[in-house]
C-alpha cells in the first residue's frame, strides 16, 4: 500500500515540475492625444501622451480639415516611442494657407496606432 502512494506522490512532483509556466497576461498600448489646436504661426501642434504601463512606439497619422469645405487642408505623419506616462509633443508646419476666419476652426483629426492597429482617434 505503500509503495503505490510513493509511486503516485513521484508522478505528482515530476509533472509539476515539467510544465510549462504560464505567460504573464499582457496589455495591450494605450494613449491618448492632448492639446490639439492649429496655432498662430500656422502649426499644427498636439501632445501624445502614453496612459499605458509598458513603453509603446506609437504611430500617428494627423490630418486638418477646412470648415468651409469638409476637405483635408494639409495631412502628416510620423512616430514616436514613449515610456509609461510620457508625453511628446508635435508641431507640423502647414503647407497651406488657411483664410485667418477659418483657421481657429478648423478640424483636427489624429488617428494613434501600434502594430498597425489602431488605438485611438481624435477629433476637435
Amino acid at each position: 500500500m505503500i509503495v503505490p502512494i510513493l509511486f503516485c506522490a513521484a508522478l505528482v512532483l515530476i509533472a509539476g515540475c515539467t510544465t510549462t509556466p504560464t505567460p504573464a497576461p499582457t496589455t495591450a498600448p494605450e494613449a491618448v492625444v492632448a492639446n490639439a489646436c492649429y496655432d498662430s504661426k500656422g502649426h499644427v501642434t498636439f501632445e501624445i501622451v502614453n496612459t499605458g504601463t509598458a513603453e509603446a512606439v506609437i504611430d500617428y497619422a494627423w490630418t486638418l480639415i477646412d470648415p468651409a469645405t469638409g476637405e483635408p487642408i494639409d495631412a502628416g505623419e510620423g512616430s514616436v516611442t514613449l515610456g509609461p506616462d510620457e508625453f511628446e509633443g508635435v508641431s507640423a508646419p502647414i503647407n497651406t494657407t488657411i483664410p485667418h476666419d477659418d483657421a481657429g476652426n478648423s478640424i483636427i483629426c489624429v488617428n494613434l496606432s501600434v502594430d498597425g492597429k489602431t488605438i485611438h482617434q481624435y477629433r476637435q
